[in-house]
């Protein structure tokens, strides 16, 4: 076996001139890949839809839920997530889909707006999707109305409509913040 006299940090700096001299990409291959959109996917009455990663906090199983008095019916009421009180909103029923069934799939996507914090009740989380960011469109006209004032576009992916849920535009929504009215 053979033995160095070089110091650790010789060696360090030699793997590091070496890896300058012999890129594993060429050079300017980084630059030309297409900004990326990364979102988390869920399916919502039959719909595929993404939200950006930055409003999603973290998806939980469906917990149990305290009823609210007098409040709206699609909000299912709240429940205590890692010892916060999360208000629970059932997003179809939002949306006029009809309430969501819950299904071993039900997901809540924790979400954060501002200073709103809010539990989506989804159909089932789909995991993480990523897009080129060019591919963003406006969101199509066949989308019902409740739908149409909280969507921010939506990614066409091998033709496959991905409708993009902004939770700002569900946060600024008058009758979503009026919930327990």
């Amino acid at each position: 076996m053979e033995t160095s006299s070089e110091t650790p940090l010789a060696i360090l700096q030699r793997l590091n001139q070496l890896a300058q001299q012999h890129p594993m990409t060429p050079e300017g291959a980084l630059e030309a890949l297409p900004e990326q959109w990364l979102g988390v996917a869920f399916r919502l009455a039959g719909r595929y839809c993404v939200c950006r990663t930055g409003e999603v906090e973290e998806v939980v199983p469906y917990p149990v839920v305290a009823p609210v008095p007098r409040a709206r019916h699609w909000l299912r009421g709240v429940a205590n997530v890692h010892g916060n009180l999360l208000p629970i909103m059932d997003l179809a029923g939002f949306l006029g889909d009809g309430m969501s069934t819950i299904t071993r799939s039900s997901r809540v996507l924790v979400a954060r707006a501002d200073q709103l914090t809010t539990g989506l009740l989804v159909d089932e989380v789909l995991g993480m999707r990523q897009f080129p960011l060019d591919s963003l469109s406006a969101a199509a006209g066949d989308v019902p109305a409740g739908l149409a004032a909280v969507l921010s576009g939506e990614f066409d992916d091998q033709g496959q409509s991905w409708q993009v849920l902004s939770v700002a535009g569900l946060a600024s929504h008058p009758e979503f913040s009026g919930a327990a009215n």
